[in-house]
């Protein structure tokens, strides 16, 4: 009886020894800052202490320090686990799900045209799977990636978002943008060609069938027209201007330059019919359009008139 009794006795330790053992509970705390996850050790051992931590943090890294601090890569959902092993030989896992919207720092470039007001947007690249939204400060939004906004003149907050297709990772950025639209340039000038007796062909240039072109002659007359001829009544110097107005931007360009004038009398070509009766002589003005006719017959006489007569005393 004495030997069944010890016996009896050593098997109730053995059974109260395995289970003091098995008493570890592992467990820990985590704070998530944008991509950096710090784990804090928050398990416990009942019989012994915890002398092993080992951290798979679900994204194929692992740690075996007791408060681990891990930075990832990419935003999304990954099962930690933690196995801890204690001096009495007890080991115990716990798993968690840890979400990471960090990763994820947009940012973004601009171009503004002074002369329409339109900004074009590029984003920085962050890979195929993200999306973005843009709010341009003016009440309006765009989804494309890299949009072009047209503004008034002023100054206005951008922001951009930037979010991936499971919508885990999400961040802003924002930056003022100041739009300063100045007058629309333009520039017309003309060249002039003297064709004699005071006649001049003038030619702009660029030629715009959008343009509207005015002439100041600098003779007290004017014109219009891309191309356009002229007559000045006397030599002289001349100062011609071009006002060129472009009716979609109402642009206007002023163009003036000097013309020296030397203008040839008017031509005229008189020649004339005469016949001989016996001694007297009539004549007649061809063409018989002049206001004015003086005539020298050669003999010493003169006569008047587009029609008119001499009598030579001698043959000659």
């Amino acid at each position: 009886m004495k030997k069944i009794y010890v016996l009896l006795v050593a098997f109730a330790v053995f059974s109260v020894s395995l289970k003091v053992k098995a008493q570890c509970t592992a467990a820990y705390t985590s704070i998530i800052t944008a991509d950096t996850v710090d784990f804090t050790d928050a398990s416990t051992a009942t019989f012994g202490s915890i002398v092993s931590w080992a951290w798979n943090f679900g994204d194929g890294n692992f740690s075996g320090s007791q408060n681990p601090s891990h930075v990832y890569t990419a935003c999304g959902i990954y099962n930690v686990s933690l196995t801890i092993f204690t001096s009495g030989f007890c080991s115990n896992t716990f798993s968690s799900n840890i979400t990471v919207s960090g990763g994820i720092t947009p940012s973004f470039t601009y171009t503004v045209d002074t002369t329409s007001g339109n900004v074009t947007f590029q984003p920085q690249p962050l890979g195929i799977n993200v999306n973005y939204v843009w709010a341009f400060g003016d009440g309006t939004y765009d989804s494309t990636t890299a949009p072009n906004h047209t503004y008034p003149a002023g100054t206005y907050n951008v922001c951009l978002t930037a979010y991936d297709d499971d919508s885990i990772c999400t961040a802003t950025t924002c930056d003022s943008v100041t739009v300063s639209i100045s007058p629309a340039s333009c520039s017309t000038t003309f060249s002039f060609t003297d064709n004699g007796g005071g006649n001049v062909t003038f030619t702009v240039s660029p030629f715009d069938f959008g343009t509207t072109y005015n002439w100041d002659y600098g003779d007290g007359t004017t014109g219009t027209g891309g191309f356009a001829f002229h007559t000045y009544g006397t030599a002289g110097t001349y100062y011609p201007c071009l006002t060129a107005v472009d009716s979609s931007t109402m642009c206007t360009s002023i163009f003036c330059d000097t013309i020296v004038l030397a203008v040839d009398p008017t031509a005229c070509n008189f020649t004339f019919n005469y016949f001989d009766n016996n001694g007297q002589v009539g004549f007649t003005a061809s063409p018989f359009t002049g206001s004015v006719y003086a005539w020298d017959f050669g003999d010493g006489q003169t006569g008047t008139g587009a029609a008119t007569s001499n009598t030579y005393a001698a043959s000659g």
